[in-house]
């Protein structure tokens, strides 16, 4: 996790220098074999620059993955849509602004 958050900032420090909008660079984290499974692994990689985790799955039949899918929904795709809905929500408040 810290090599990855390390990277980012390196490359965001690169992008600054060299005129580029360190803020338009997208980074993905990929995950090999049974990698980055909690809802915590997510978030600290979303913190890290993160816009992106691709799990990969194990499974070797039908089964088993259906079963694989089923429980990363419940753990871990549950919090990328609590991450989406709140900052969404976070576009969506008024201003407070006096204008």
């Amino acid at each position: 996790m810290d090599e990855f958050a390390d990277g980012v900032k390196r490359i965001k420090a690169i992008a600054a220098e060299i005129g580029r909008d360190p803020n338009a660079l997208d980074f993905t984290a990929f995950g090999a074999g049974e990698q980055w499974r909690s809802a915590q692994e997510i978030r600290d990689f979303e913190r890290a620059g993160a816009n992106r985790v691709v799990l990969w799955l194990i499974g070797q039949d039908l089964n088993s993955i259906l079963s694989e899918m089923e429980e990363l929904a419940r753990t871990v795709l549950r919090l990328g849509i609590l991450i989406l809905l709140s900052k969404t929500h976070a576009l969506e408040e008024p201003s407070t602004e006096v204008g």
